[in-house]
Parts: structure tokens; C-alpha cells; sequence
């Protein structure tokens, strides 16, 4: 719905910033009335039913849910009396069965933005690289032969064109092309993508784009399976965690529609590249401005550990001990690969030999961890902690606000008083690495040219 809504502005010649805004919020807007009525009627009959049913304590944290989920700080609807479409029923009100007025939720202001686009910038360079090891997931939720057919037509010259039109169509790149257009309108040109986010946004694209097509053909060979063999059970689970309902297909003679395909696609994009999504996380983590502040980024190792149960589970549930051993030796070969190919991409970033390793920073004292923990969503996880070991390992645990603030106002100024006595007492030695310490940590501010400079202090 919001890449239509997108296509549609774009065609009307909307200003990209202004079409990228509007979208969103309207596909918001317009999900909400058809799913829940013009004036919430269905969400306020279901919390009013539930609470009815299971007290006010059960009916008051199923609406925080939804609040948090809704991103509605309102409180109309949770005064308001209605009668449900279609129905005779009385009208009826949350207020009536003791629903609180009031929320705990808050919306974003125009500051936290403001904040989130900084620390954005800031902390960018430590999962943009991680990142990259989010295609093991590709490999570890499909056949490589599934894999390969989607990087071939994903990649090749005569298939590329019409199957990037139905990535888009799938909605599955909708959050990528309105930060891309709105990047866009900032200008800077070449210098300004230099500092900003560089190459991040395109090797989510690309990654977005082979899960996708890595979907599509799992989802057809699938199709395929039942077609010969209508009880297959590994065929029937891979369309329905792809979001197609398997017992449909007969009466399609197996033919997937043009919008099954697309629902696969989109699926497995967020299956395993984890397209950002409230529904996918705690919606405690969208409570107010210091719970999003401090669960920034999270979402990646959170939604990593549940990606991992549920592959590791449903290979065993659906698939039988063959593919679970398919999938143990999957995972206990291509994560450690990836993890190190993002450990020497890191590496390179930063000017360094892309076989150097850091004997003192290797998790738990074993290569073979180390490299595991580079991987996919853990690599994210990974890089963040030690960034945070800066400050005493607290730095992961605040998150990027809470932990720039400890460094700016207490870790910074704590060196430079530390260097300044040392100074004074004549330790030249001390002195200097305690001033080399503060000045790594403004340096590791600024981006990725300040990562790698902050590396020559050490």
C-alpha cells in the first residue's frame, strides 16, 4: 500500500521529501479504517470484548500494545462511543469497562529525530559493514540452488529489470527508496555521501533485492513439490513462513499469482535482511523517548536469535533429521565464513591488513567464536559491544544516545582532567595516553573517516 501510495505522489509530481513523508503516514492512515473501521470501531469492540472477558488488567495492556504499535499518542478513541459497522449493537466505549483515557506511549518529536539522524550518522560505520554478513541468512533459509537461481535473475541482463520492477511492487525496498529520495534532497553531492552513510543504503539494496529473489524461487520450486506430492511437509511450511497459504494452490493448479509472488519476495527480505518493523520487536521498545533511544539498532540481534529458533526448530518440526543436519552444517560453515569476511572488511575500512586479527579482542579466546559473532545480526551486536568496551562496556547497554552523552560529558572530560594532573606531576607518558584517549573519543564521532582515525591514536 505505502509504494503505491509513493508511485502515485511521484506520478502527481510531488516533491520526493514531501512524497516520501506523506506516504507512509497515509498507508498508515488508510491500513488503520480498513482494518479496524473508519472510526476504530473493530479495535475498540475487540479491547472492549477482551477486557470484558478478562478483566481490565488483560484489556489495559492489550491497548498499550496497540498504541505502541499504532504510534498513537491520542486518546479520542479510547473515549469515544461507537457502534460497531454493520450491527444493532449499542454503542459502546473503552471508557465504559474501565480502559484508561490517558497513554503511556509518546510520540516522536521533532528533536528525537533530530537526535536519531545524528547518531545515525554517527554509528552507521559500526553495523554498515556488519551488515553485509546478513546474507548468510539468505543461504542458511533456502536451498542453494534457490539461492543461485535468485542471484542469477536478480543479477542478469535479460531478467534484472522486470523482476527489480516487482522488488518494488513487493514493497519490499518501500522503506529504502524514501530514505533514498530524501537523502537525495539534502544535496552535499559525492562529498557529502563520503560522510554520510556511505555505500550502507545501496548494500541494503542489493541484499533486500537477492533475499527477494531467493524467495520467489523457493516459493515456485515449493509450488512445484506440492504439485507431484500435495502432502510434502517441508513444501507446504516453506509457502507458509513465505506467507502463502498452501492449501490454496490446487484450485490454482499450482500456479503462483503474480501477488503470491510478490508476497514471498517481501517475506523473505524481512525474514532474513529484517526489514524494520514494530510488530517484529517489544513493543515496550517503542514506550516513550528514552525506551527508543536505548533500543536503537537492537532490533538486529533481537530478531537474529528469533530467526535462528525458528529455522533451527521448523528444519527438525518440518523437514526431518536430514535437513536439520542440512541446517546445523549450513550454519556451522557459511556464519563463521561470512563472520570473517566482515571481520577483513572491517579491517580494511579502517587501514588495516584485511588478515590482521586482534588477539586481545577475540571473543571468548577462540577464532572460530570470534568469527561466528561477526556474522549476520550478531555482527551488528558484535561491533556495538565493542565499541561500547570504550566506556566500560556500559556504551551497548545505553545505547547510541545515552552512550554518546556518557562519553561527551563524563568520559571525555574525565581524560582530559586525568591528562592534566599527569601533566602537572611531570608524567609526560600518562599525560599523553590519557589526551590520546579523549581525542579518540570525539574522533570516533565522526563517522567512518573518524572510526579509522580514531584507530591511528591507539
Amino acid at each position: 500500500m505505502g509504494q503505491q501510495i509513493l508511485e502515485s505522489k511521484i506520478a502527481a509530481k510531488v516533491k520526493p521529501v514531501q512524497a516520501a513523508q506523506e506516504s507512509i503516514r497515509e498507508a498508515h492512515q488508510d491500513a488503520r479504517k480498513i482494518f479496524l473501521g473508519q472510526n476504530d470501531e473493530a479495535l475498540i469492540k475487540a479491547i472492549h470484548t477482551a477486557t470484558k472477558k478478562h478483566g481490565t488488567i488483560y484489556g489495559n495492556a492489550l491497548l498499550i500494545a496497540c498504541l505502541y504499535i499504532f504510534n498513537d499518542a491520542g486518546s479520542y478513541w479510547r473515549k469515544a462511543k461507537v457502534s460497531p459497522s454493520g450491527s444493532s449493537q449499542a454503542a459502546i466505549s473503552l471508557k465504559d469497562v474501565g480502559i484508561k483515557g490517558t497513554s503511556s506511549y509518546s510520540s516522536q518529536s521533532e528533536i528525537e529525530g533530530g537526535l536519531r539522524r545524528a547518531l545515525s550518522w554517527m554509528y552507521t560505520p559500526l553495523i554498515a559493514i556488519p551488515h553485509i554478513g546478513q546474507v548468510a541468512n539468505i543461504f542458511l533459509d533456502n536451498s542453494m540452488k534457490d539461492v543461485a537461481k535468485g542471484v542469477s535473475e536478480y543479477f542478469g541482463s535479460t531478467t534484472k529489470d522486470k523482476f527489480r520492477a516487482d522488488l518494488i511492487k513487493s514493497g519490499a525496498l518501500f522503506d529504502e527508496i524514501r530514505y533514498q529520495m530524501m537523502d537525495d534532497a539534502a544535496g552535499g553531492g559525492l562529498v557529502r555521501k563520503m560522510f554520510h552513510h556511505p555505500g550502507f543504503n545501496f548494500v541494503r539494496r542489493q541484499e533486500i533485492g537477492i533475499a527477494a529473489a531467493s524467495g520467489k524461487h523457493a516459493a515456485l520450486d515449493a509450488a512445484g513439490t506440492l504439485s507431484t506430492n500435495s502432502s510434502d511437509k517441508w513444501a507446504r511450511y516453506t509457502l507458509a513462513k513465505l506467507g502463502i497459504n498452501p492449501d490454496h494452490l490446487a484450485e490454482q493448479g499450482f500456479k503462483l499469482t503474480e501477488d503470491q509472488i510478490r508476497k514471498a519476495m517481501y517475506s523473505e527480505a524481512n525474514r532474513t535482511i529484517f526489514i524494520r518493523s514494530q510488530l517484529k520487536t517489544p513493543w515496550r521498545w517503542e514506550e516513550s523517548f528514552v525506551a527508543r533511544m536505548g533500543s536503537q539498532y537492537r532490533h538486529f540481534q533481537y530478531r537474529q536469535t528469533q530467526f535462528l529458533a525458528e529455522v533451527f526448530k521448523n528444519s527438525l518440526k518440518e523437514g526431518g533429521p536430514t535437513q536439520f543436519l542440512k541446517t546445523v552444517a549450513t550454519f556451522g560453515t557459511l556464519f563463521p565464513a561470512f563472520g570473517e569476511l566482515v571481520h577483513s572488511m572491517e579491517n580494511m575500512a579502517l587501514l588495516k591488513s584485511p588478515t590482521e586479527r586482534d588477539p586481545k579482542r577475540k571473543l571468548l579466546d577462540n577464532e572460530y567464536v570470534d568469527a561466528m559473532a561477526h556474522a549476520a545480526g550478531f555482527g551488528v551486536f558484535y561491533s556495538m559491544t565493542r565499541a561500547g568496551l570504550f566506556n566500560g562496556g556500559r556504551g551497548y547497554l545505553e545505547g547510541p544516545l545515552f552512550s554518546t552523552a556518557d562519553d561527551i560529558l563524563i568520559g571525555i572530560p574525565t581524560r582530559l582532567v586525568k591528562g592534566t594532573k599527569y601533566l602537572a606531576k611531570g608524567d609526560r607518558d600518562k599525560a599523553k595516553k590519557q589526551f590520546k584517549g579523549a581525542v579518540r573519543a570525539v574522533a570516533g564521532k565522526l563517522g567512518a573517516p573518524g572510526r579509522a582515525a580514531a584507530e591511528f591514536l591507539k
